[in-house]
C-alpha cells in the first residue's frame, strides 16, 4: 500500500485499554489509519449509516451488542467492509461460527502482532467480492490488481487471465491453455465442480464457490472463486476473481483441530472421542465391527503430585503419561484426555473378555514403572473402568457407554486402585447402594448411629494388657451393621472422613478418660489406646496441635494415645507427611504404622517419619503355619523393630500356633480373635477386671 493511503476503521470495543492496544498495534505501518471507537449499539448503527469504513474490528461480547448481533446488523445494512473479531478466548467452535456467519478473521487480544497482516488480507480479499468492472475496463484491471482475474465463455473455456492468477498457480498462460485455471483441479474433484459451475454459467447466475487446486509444484491451494455474468450482443461471458484463502483454511483447520484435541497433551478430547465411539456403534449395527471396549482411566493420586510438586511438574507428568499411553496401545486404538488426570481409551476388534483383561493388565503394568519429573521420582498407578461392548446394540450411544466405564472406574477405585473393573449390571446396582450409604453416612453422627469397640492387645512377656485398638462401628437403621471396610472408603472418597475421624478421636479420648478414672488397672499398667486415623486427617493444618490439646485437657499422657496410619496411606502421602512431622508439636505424637510390610517402601518410612510403633499385617500372620516365606518376613520385621527400638505388635492372631511362633520369634504384643473379639464399651470394664492370661 502507498504511504498516502488512509484506512478507515471502526472498532466496536467497550474496554478503553484494549482499544488503545489495537491502535498501538497499527501505529508503525506503511499506511495511516483512522480509527473510530464505539461501545454501544446505537452509536454503532449511527456510524454505519453516516460513515464509510474500510474495515470493521469488534470485540465478541460488548454489553448490549455481541459480535453475532453486530454482524447481522452489518449484513442488513448491506455493508461490505470486512469484519475482524478481536477478543479473548471465546472457544474455537465460536470462532468458526463467527467466520461462517461473515467475519473474515479472528485474533486473540493477547496476540495483536498479526493484526496489520489480517487487515491487509481482508482488504485484498474484499477486492474479489466487489463487482468486476465492465469489459471496456477489464484490460486495465487485469494489469494492476493483485487478485487472480479470469474470463470464460458459457462452456467454461478460458478467454483470458491476468498474471497474478498465473503466478498464484505457478503456470504460464501457455501451459494452462484453454482450460485455464481449471487445469489445476484434482481429477476426482474437477467433474463435480464443473457440473455446478456450468449450471450457473448457462443460467446466467452469479457464482461463488470454494475449491482446492494443485499448483505446478504440487502444493495444495485453497481458493474462493467468484463470477458474475456479462451479456453483450446476445453473447454471455463470465468475469471472475480468484482469491487465495489457504491461510484462512489453515486457520479454520487449526481451530477445528484445537477444538477436538487437548491443548496440553495433543491427544483427542472428549468430543472427538465421543464421535469416534458413535462411529463404532454404527459399525457394530452394520455388522462391520463385532466388539470394542472403552477404558475410563484415572491416574491414581495425581492430585497429590500436583499439590506437592506444583502444577508445572503436574503438567509434565500428564504429558509423560500421555506418551506412555500411546506406546502401550495398538495403532487401531485411540487414547483421549478428557480433563484433569482422566483419560479414555477405545480398543477396536476385541475378540473376548480375556483379551480385554490382557489389555488392562498391560496398561497397569506399564504404569507401575515410576515417572521422572525433573529431579523427582513419581509413582502413579492406574485405576481402570471398562465398558465391553459385544452384544447386539440397540438403544445405546457413546455417552451411555462412557458412563458405564466411569461406573466401573468408581468400583476399581473403591477396591483400592491400581486395578481394573469391567462393567456389569451389578456394578450399576452397587453404585446406587454406595450412593445410599454415602448419603446415610452424612447423618450417622447426628443420629447417634456410630459407636466404638475395643480389641485388646496382650503383652505376653508381661502377662498384661498392653492396650486396646479402638474400632469404629456403624449400625444403620435400614442396612443394619455396615462393615468398616465398606463405609470407610466411601467416607474417604466423599470427603466425610475428617468429620467421622474427629468423632472417633473424641469418643476414644472420652472413653479413655472414663476408664482411667474408674479402673485402677489402666493406670497401674499404663494401658494405651490405638486410634485409627486417615492420612487426610493428619494432613489437616491444625490436626496435630488440636489432637495434642484434646489429650492434654483430659490429662492423658501423650504416649498412651497411639494414632495408627496404614502403610499404604503413608506411602501415598509421604512428602506431605514429612512436612507435617517437621513441625515441633509432632514430637509428642505417637504414630503407629498399621499393615506393616504390605507397602513398597517400609524401611524408608521408618527412616523418614517419627514412627514409634509398627504392626505386623495379619496377611503375614495368617500364613505362618503354611508358608515359610511368611515366617522369614516376620522374623526380619522383628529384627528391624529391635534394631530401631520400635514397639512391635502383631495383629490377626487366631490360633495358638501363630501366637507361639510370634512369641518365640521375639514379638510379644499380640492382638486377634485368639485372645478376644472387639469389646463393646459396657464389656470392657469386666474384661479388664477379670483379665487373666
Amino acid at each position: 500500500m502507498e504511504n498516502t493511503k488512509k484506512i478507515k476503521i471502526m472498532h466496536l470495543e467497550n474496554n478503553g485499554v484494549d482499544a488503545e492496544l489495537v491502535a498501538l498495534a497499527l501505529k508503525d505501518q506503511p499506511y495511516s489509519v483512522e480509527i473510530t471507537v464505539v461501545d454501544e449499539e446505537k452509536e454503532f448503527c449511527k456510524k454505519l449509516d453516516t460513515d464509510q469504513f474500510d474495515v470493521i474490528l469488534m470485540d465478541y461480547d460488548v454489553p448490549g451488542i455481541g459480535a453475532t448481533k453486530a454482524i447481522n446488523i452489518i449484513k442488513e445494512k448491506k455493508i461490505t467492509a470486512p469484519i475482524i473479531i478481536i477478543s479473548g478466548a471465546i472457544g474455537y467452535q465460536t470462532a468458526i461460527q463467527l467466520i461462517k456467519q461473515g467475519a473474515f478473521d479472528y485474533l486473540l487480544k493477547q496476540n495483536l502482532v498479526g493484526l496489520a497482516n489480517a487487515i491487509q488480507r481482508a482488504l485484498t480479499s474484499q477486492d474479489a467480492d466487489k463487482a468486476v468492472p465492465a469489459q471496456n475496463e477489464m484490460s486495465e484491471v487485469l494489469k494492476v490488481t493483485r487478485t487472480g482475474i479470469f474470463r470464460v465463455d458459457a462452456n467454461a473455456n478460458c478467454l483470458s487471465m491476468n498474471e497474478p492468477l498465473c503466478h498464484m498457480l505457478g503456470y504460464s498462460k501457455e501451459e494452462l491453455g484453454d482450460e485455464g485455471w481449471l487445469k489445476c483441479f484434482l481429477p476426482e474433484e474437477k467433474a463435480a465442480f464443473l457440473k455446478v459451475f456450468l449450471v450457473h454459467l448457462q443460467n446466467k447466475l452469479p457464482f461463488e464457490m470454494e475449491a482446492k487446486l494443485l499448483t505446478k509444484d504440487a502444493q495444495e491451494l485453497w481458493v474462493r472463486c467468484s463470477c458474475i455474468p456479462e451479456v453483450s450482443d446476445n453473447k454471455v461471458e463470465y468475469i471472475g476473481a480468484i482469491v487465495d484463502i489457504s491461510n484462512l483454511k489453515k486457520t479454520e483447520h487449526e481451530l477445528i483441530n484445537l477444538s477436538m484435541h487437548d491443548a496440553l497433551t495433543g491427544l483427542p478430547n472428549r468430543r472427538y472421542f465421543s464421535e469416534l465411539v458413535e462411529a463404532m456403534i454404527y459399525e457394530c449395527k452394520r455388522g462391520v465391527l463385532n466388539a470394542f471396549a472403552v477404558f475410563y482411566v484415572d491416574l491414581d493420586f495425581f492430585k497429590k503430585v500436583n499439590d506437592v510438586l506444583g502444577h508445572q511438574n503436574g503438567d509434565e507428568l500428564l504429558k509423560q503419561a500421555a506418551a506412555r499411553f500411546k506406546s502401550a496401545i495398538r495403532k487401531s486404538d485411540i487414547i483421549a484426555r478428557i480433563g484433569g488426570d482422566e483419560f479414555l481409551v477405545v480398543f477396536k476388534h476385541i475378540n473376548s473378555v480375556g483379551e480385554v483383561a490382557f489389555l488392562a493388565d498391560n496398561l497397569l503394568n506399564k504404569f507401575r514403572v515410576p515417572f521422572y519429573v525433573g529431579e523427582h521420582e513419581c509413582l502413579t498407578t492406574l485405576s481402570i473402568g471398562i465398558a465391553y461392548v459385544h452384544e447386539p446394540i440397540l438403544n445405546v450411544d457413546a455417552e451411555s457407554i462412557i458412563q458405564k466405564a466411569d461406573q466401573a472406574l468408581y468400583r476399581a477405585k473403591a477396591r483400592g486402585r491400581n486395578c481394573y473393573e469391567i462393567y456389569t449390571d451389578k456394578i450399576s446396582h452397587d453404585i446406587l447402594h454406595t450412593a445410599f450409604i454415602e448419603n446415610a453416612l452424612k447423618h450417622a453422627i447426628e443420629k447417634n448411629e456410630l459407636s466404638i469397640v475395643f480389641q485388646p492387645q496382650i503383652d505376653l512377656m508381661k502377662s498384661s494388657i498392653f492396650g486396646f485398638e479402638v474400632l469404629l462401628r456403624w449400625k444403620q437403621p435400614v442396612y443394619g451393621d455396615i462393615a468398616p471396610s465398606l463405609f470407610i472408603p466411601i467416607a474417604e472418597e466423599s470427603g466425610q472422613i475428617n468429620l467421622i475421624g474427629e468423632w472417633v478421636v473424641d469418643a476414644a479420648l472420652d472413653a479413655f478418660e472414663h476408664f482411667s478414672h474408674n479402673i485402677a488397672y489402666f493406670n497401674n499398667h499404663l494401658v494405651s489406646f490405638s486410634v485409627n486415623i486417615s492420612s487426610k486427617q493428619l494432613l489437616e493444618e491444625n490436626f496435630i496441635e488440636s489432637a495434642l490439646k484434646k489429650i492434654a485437657i483430659k490429662k492423658i499422657d501423650y504416649s498412651r494415645i497411639i494414632f495408627e496410619l496404614t502403610e499404604t496411606s503413608l506411602l501415598q502421602n509421604r512428602e506431605q507427611l514429612k512436612n507435617q512431622f517437621n513441625r515441633p508439636a509432632s514430637n509428642e505424637l505417637c504414630i503407629a504404622v498399621d499393615d506393616f510390610g504390605t507397602g513398597y517402601s517400609s524401611f524408608t518410612h521408618l527412616k523418614e517419619l517419627p514412627i514409634k510403633v509398627i504392626k505386623i499385617d495379619q496377611s503375614f500372620v495368617q500364613c505362618i503355619e503354611t508358608d515359610v516365606n511368611c515366617k522369614n518376613i516376620i522374623k526380619s520385621i522383628i529384627s528391624l523393630a529391635r534394631a530401631m527400638d520400635i514397639i512391635l505388635i502383631a495383629e490377626g492372631i487366631e490360633t495358638k500356633e501363630q501366637a507361639d511362633f510370634l512369641y518365640e520369634s521375639g514379638c510379644y504384643i499380640l492382638q486377634g480373635f485368639y485372645f478376644s473379639r472387639p469389646l463393646r464399651i459396657d464389656d470392657l470394664e469386666d474384661y479388664v477386671k477379670n483379665f487373666k492370661l
